[in-house]
């Protein structure tokens, strides 16, 4: 007996436990969600579909309620006032039901489940079991499902086309109403019907033949039918498809018919407007494109083609950025910006390095916009303006210098009398400090007298230049020693160069000619070097160096000059366009106004070159190139000064209303043997004409009275020989016409200061030249 019930109770307890293992077995095992509950809506199981499904675990919700785990915020009060009518009414809307909910993630986003919700007794509680499974899935595919059919209906009852599904035996199983209103029927009536009773005699034969051959290789057809219907004859494009079944054999013929009538007529028009744009779009003179945002070249005409060398074939799909070089990079980034800001045109400046030439071109681009306004693409047209800016920049230029010239005309009668009487008190100081040179060499005092005499010739040089320069006279060949234009272009710049702590030097080389130059240009060339020089080394910190250097090239036949510095150098992308005549990197008030272009265009009127050279260790080299050559007039003329003897007597009449500077001039001729005889103007001159014979005449140009030109125009007719005996001294550097009154008078002039060796080795000359003595 006793066994017996030890047995007993083992099966009992046994029995129990097994159960309690299978109650967790399948707690563990199920794929669904299944969560416990009290009356009160705590949670007291929570298996491991639940911990994977709401992300959250067993441990971590025992004893917390639904609503503040899985429940979401929307539904909280609904759930709770569910619970409670439940609890005090026995009525439960869900309880026993399969229904869709929206549960709540650890995450914090919901989901849909499918929940079923049965109540269990245990020995001494109430318990609620919630068995979900998440159909997140399962409604995506539904949604999804239900979009495709919805899809598929509004197509095949909106779509302006016929459609239609008829199986193997030719009868009607679907079609729409636009296909039956097509043929002029109803729909309902053509459904089970054979479709060969709608078609027309002539198309059965060919559809079977078509239906054949679909069922034969599985493949679509396409092939336009014409249609003799009440209204008029139309032309349509009709697709027939297979359709198979799972084994792949084909079990129904789909057709799709297009009424293409209407698209003939317009295909022709748009031909002829394709064939009419093509015209435009290939022989305007422009470059016409469209590109992407990105700048891909979607289209480009054959005159933007030819603009780079390439053919439109070969520019599409190009970039438009490969085109670009330089500052246009930046320059095209703004243009696009702005048009996507204001979505407007555009209009731009560019200076284009094209294969042929340096080009401007003038480039507008525009919005394409889609139909909801959004810019899709970018189109453009660019013009080449080249031949135009260059029109108008003349333009510009003739009316500046025409402004100019009326300043410097106003200017000039300022700085005349000006010049006049600081030429004069020059040409004093100059000639007295070269005769006391002389007179008190070898003496203390001669120290003195050379700097005294050096500080006299840097003011004469200086004034010269200056006045040289504004006078703005026409070109004069004559030979010069090109060492002189240098230091006469080092001495108008040097205040400046001192200013900017630049400190510069100079490398002559020895030997070298004096070569035929128009001085003024030449020195106008090398100040402009000079300072486009100092305002390339205005951004060095220190160091700032500039080096002039001369050197004879090709057996002595080419004169090298370079001015270079050491700073910044020359940007490689606009290396090519400084001789550019509009173009320049400096800002307003810099420079003399004498841009690159005009000094390579005045020193290759020298037959020289003008050109930027790569300078090693940086800065920038500018090498000018001159032919070392002379005219035989020239030679002879320096021949002639060189080789000058002096006579031992002769006679000059000297006309200056400046007694001093009669005075100097006398100072200088006496030592030579020339008797000097001073006259204060032409007036005075003349009477001293009718008294003695002379053999030369130095006259001045401005005087009361009767002035130099005066008495020249009378000593021509009364003694044309002494009149060719005569030369001018002139303070008066900016006479209104100083070119013409060099035509005029056909003589010699020396200009205010002036050295005494160059008046005596003209003295020389007027004494010996031919044509008789007068």
């Amino acid at each position: 007996m006793d066994k017996e019930a030890n047995n007993s109770g083992r099966k009992t307890e046994r029995s129990k436990l097994d159960r309690a293992e299978l109650a967790d077995a399948i707690l563990s095992s199920a794929l669904d969600c299944i969560i416990v509950s009290d009356a009160d809506g705590h949670i007291i199981e929570f298996n491991q579909a639940a911990e994977r499904t709401f992300g959250m675990t067993r441990a971590d919700v025992i004893g917390m309620t639904m609503e503040q785990t899985i429940i979401p915020p929307h539904h909280r009060d609904a759930h709770r006032n569910g619970m409670q009518r439940f609890l005090a009414t026995g009525k439960a809307r869900v309880l026993g039901k399969r229904v869709e909910l929206e549960a709540l993630h650890s995450d914090g986003h919901i989901f849909p489940v499918e929940l079923t919700l049965s109540e269990a007794s245990l020995s001494d509680a109430r318990v609620f079991v919630a068995t979900l499974r998440d159909v997140t899935s399962q409604r995506s595919a539904l949604n999804q499902l239900e979009e495709v059919r919805a899809t598929l209906s509004a197509i095949f009852d909106n779509v302006p086309a016929a459609i239609y599904l008829r199986d193997r035996q030719d009868r009607l199983v679907m079609i729409n109403s636009w296909g039956a209103g097509f043929l002029g029927r109803d729909a309902t009536e053509m459904i089970g019907q054979p479709m060969s009773k709608f078609r027309e005699p002539q198309n059965v034969a060919r559809v079977a033949a078509v239906d054949a051959n679909i069922v034969k290789t599985g493949k679509p057809e396409t092939h336009e039918f014409t249609y003799h219907l009440k209204g008029g004859d139309k032309t349509g494009l009709m697709t027939f498809f297979p359709v198979s079944d799972g084994r792949g054999e084909v079990t129904h013929i789909g057709g799709m018919l297009l009424d293409v009538t209407e698209f003939h007529r317009a295909r022709m028009e748009l031909q002829e407007a394709r064939a009419t744009l093509a015209a435009i779009f290939d022989n305007i003179p422009a470059a016409l494109y469209l590109r992407e945002l990105d700048g891909t070249i979607i289209i480009m005409n054959q005159y933007g083609a030819d603009l780079f060398g390439k053919t439109p074939e070969q520019m599409t799909g190009e970039s438009i950025a490969n085109f670009d070089r330089g500052d246009e990079i930046e320059i095209a980034k703004k243009s696009q910006v702005e048009l996507l800001t204001t979505r407007k045109s555009v209009t731009q400046e560019y200076h284009f390095t094209l294969p042929a030439r340096e080009s401007i071109i003038l480039n507008t681009i525009f919005p394409v916009k889609d139909e909801s306004g959004n810019i899709i693409r970018i189109g453009g047209i660019s013009s080449d303006v080249t031949e135009l800016y260059k029109a108008r920049s003349e333009l510009q230029r003739a009316q500046e210098n025409l402004h100019q010239s009326e300043k410097l005309a106003a200017l000039g009668q300022l700085l005349a009398g000006v010049a006049h009487e600081l030429n004069n008190p020059l040409a004093v100081v100059l000639g007295r400090a070269a005769i006391l040179q002389e007179k008190l060499k070898d003496t203390p005092h001669s120290p003195s007298l050379l700097k005294l005499r050096e500080a006299a010739d840097r003011c004469a040089r200086i004034v010269k230049t200056f006045l040289a320069m504004a006078r703005q006279t026409g070109p004069r060949r004559q030979l010069a020693d090109v060492h002189e234009l240098v230091e006469n272009a080092l001495e108008m710049t040097s205040y400046g160069l001192r200013n900017a702590n630049i400190v510069w030097s100079k490398e002559f080389s020895a030997n070298v000619p004096k070569i035929e130059v128009d001085e003024d240009q030449i020195i106008q060339v090398l100040i402009n070097l000079i300072l486009n020089a100092q305002h390339a080394l205005e951004s060095q910190p220190e160091n700032r160096r500039i080096k002039i250097r001369t050197e004879l090239r090709a057996g002595g036949n080419w004169l090298h000059i370079t001015v270079a510095d050491n700073g910044t150098g020359v940007h490689e992308s606009i290396a090519s366009r400084i001789f550019d005549p509009f173009f320049t990197t400096k800002s307003v008030g810099k420079g003399t106004g004498l841009g690159l272009s005009v000094c390579k265009g005045m020193v290759e009127a020298h037959g020289g070159k003008l050109v930027l050279q790569n300078t090693p260790g940086g800065g920038a080299t500018f090498l000018l190139t001159l032919p070392v050559q002379m005219t035989d007039a020239l030679i002879k003329n320096e021949q002639k000064a060189d080789n000058a003897e002096p006579h031992s007597r002769g006679r000059v009449l000297i006309v200056d209303d400046e007694v001093e500077i009669a005075a100097i001039l006398a100072d200088c001729l006496t030592p030579l043997g020339i008797e000097c005889i001073l006259a204060s103007d032409g007036k005075s001159a003349l009477d001293r004409l009718s008294e003695t014979a002379f053999d030369a005449v130095f006259c001045d140009v401005s005087m009361p009275g009767m002035d130099g030109l005066a008495f020249y125009s009378i000593l021509k007719v009364n003694n044309p020989v002494l009149a060719n005996h005569l030369v001018f001294i002139s303070g008066d550097v900016l006479h209104r016409d100083w070119d013409r009154l060099k035509s005029l008078v056909d003589r010699p002039i020396i200009e205010k200061p002036f050295d005494p060796q160059q008046i005596r080795e003209v003295a020389l000359l007027l004494l010996q030249e031919e044509g008789g003595r007068p």
